[in-house]
């Protein structure tokens, strides 16, 4: 599940259970919040800007230049448990690294002005080779 989708997850459902939730556990989540030294702060105003700083710790934290983009703080979280779930290995994989292989042995195209100039040409004679066949088998007809 993307990090977008997680985010918005935990930090609407920790929201709503803290602003809405009368049962048992907004009631004990309220409570928590209050008995923290926050002085005359609302628990929902506090949730509301726990919610604001993660999300902007995060972003700051997938920039290049610090963890990169694939960084997702769900996984830390996570960690422990994939550990319990035994993974299923990827039968794709074979396939991938098959066409890989294929695709590797062909000279690799820097894709440069020349070789997109050189391409046209190409183009431009095989409609030229299919233009004169055809009118020469209508002669022929």
């Amino acid at each position: 599940m993307p990090l977008t989708y997680q985010n918005g997850l935990l930090i609407a459902s920790s929201f709503h259970l803290v602003a809405n939730d009368q049962g048992p556990i907004g009631t004990s989540l309220r409570v928590a919040i209050n008995a923290l030294p926050l002085g005359d702060t609302d628990a929902v105003l506090f949730v509301s800007a726990m919610g604001s700083l993660f999300m902007q710790l995060t972003a700051i934290l997938q920039m290049p230049d610090f963890l990169g983009p694939s960084f997702n703080p769900f996984n830390i979280i996570l960690a422990p448990f994939e550990l319990l779930v035994p993974s299923k290995p990827k039968a794709a994989t074979k396939k991938k690294e098959e066409t890989k292989s294929i695709e590797t042995t062909e000279e690799p195209s820097n894709g440069t002005a020349n070789d997109v100039a050189e391409g046209a040409k190409k183009k431009k004679r095989r409609r030229r080779k299919k233009k004169i066949g055809a009118a020469n088998k209508e002669k022929d007809e």
